[in-house]
């Protein structure tokens, strides 16, 4: 099979262990599951998961096939992702169609050895008749032997019963400033039960201060994050918005901005998103960012301002005075 333009000349796939990128919590993580044939005999386990960190999409699982059930050597093979699915139940991954033939032609996997002539191979032993030269402008990886969604044929993935919604975040520097924020927020049609505000003077209650650490500790899993907006927080007044789609939480965003939502410099962070960036199967299940900034262009230091929290945060988990988002 010729070459492809299109396959890992530079090996650009990551091993998720030692990246940068993590499981979200709440979806599962099959690093050690089992690996079974549709007979439910043993293959091996799941040793890595190898990724490419631009498309943020899983490509291969690194199966290691010690104390396998069909008398095949121990040693480490690629499975394409779209081959595998998750058992009903268990924490095993099943290779339903997969045969003795197709596993004992595999290359032993080797990440400072993967080329594109080993994909090539990988490629060919499962896509069969169809492992034909590629042409211009598409990728093996097209092929449905890649197609992450079909891990999750026997098993509903967690993010679609997951509750959506974003939570917006907006820290002001005194009260006046995010009343009027919240009067605006229900003038564009946000509700009261949409909206809670933490006040500037609830804080001298140790209590609330310890509230707003839990808070924040909850909605952000980066340790250092969520001092920093602790911090930020017990000087000044929070207003939380909470939504239900990209489009609220951005119109939410913007009008915190535009009554002095407060923020810091951002100039060593290295892990800004677009807020229009469509999810993939990575974005459900790896990723290293929580959140997304509402960033001011125009300010040269890039200052974050409001913050587009992907979570939702239960009732009672909100940040809130006694009476919240209640102001006129």
């Amino acid at each position: 099979m010729e070459n492809n333009e299109n396959l890992n000349h530079e090996n650009k796939l990551k091993e998720l262990g030692g990246s940068d990128f993590k499981i979200v919590e709440g979806q599962p993580n099959i690093k050690g599951w089992t690996v079974k044939d549709q007979l439910g005999r043993t293959l091996g386990n799941v040793d890595e998961l190898l990724f490419d960190p631009e498309s943020r999409k899983v490509h291969y699982l690194v199966v290691e096939m010690d104390n396998n059930e069909l008398d095949l050597d121990d040693r480490e093979v690629l499975i394409p992702i779209g081959i595998a699915q998750l058992h009903e139940n268990d924490d095993d991954v099943i290779l339903p169609n997969i045969t003795v033939d197709q596993l004992s032609s595999l290359p032993t996997y080797d990440y400072d050895s993967l080329n594109p002539e080993i994909e090539q191979t990988v490629y060919a032993v499962f896509a069969g008749a169809a492992a034909s030269p590629l042409s211009a402008g598409t990728s093996m990886y097209d092929h449905n032997n890649y197609n992450e969604n079909n891990l999750y044929q026997r098993r509903q993935p967690v993010s679609n019963v997951q509750i959506e919604g974003q939570t917006v975040i907006g820290i002001f520097d005194n009260g006046f400033d995010a009343q009027n924020a919240i009067t605006q927020l229900k003038n564009s049609g946000f509700g009261n039960d949409d909206i809670d505000i933490s006040t500037k003077d609830n804080h001298e209650n140790n209590d609330h201060e310890g509230e707003i650490s839990s808070f924040f500790g909850n909605l952000f899993s980066d340790h250092d994050e969520a001092s920093r907006y602790t911090d930020l927080a017990k000087k000044g007044s929070v207003v939380t918005v909470h939504t239900s789609s990209a489009d609220e939480a951005n119109r939410a965003a913007k009008i915190l901005d535009q009554h002095g939502a407060k923020g810091f410099d951002e100039n060593d962070r290295e892990d800004e998103v677009n807020q229009e960036d469509e999810p993939n199967f990575l974005n459900q299940q790896f990723s290293n960012q929580d959140d997304q900034h509402h960033l001011d262009r125009g300010n040269s230091e890039r200052r974050v301002r409001s913050r587009i929290i992907q979570r939702h945060v239960a009732q009672s988990n909100r940040l809130r005075s006694d009476n919240p988002g209640r102001s006129s």
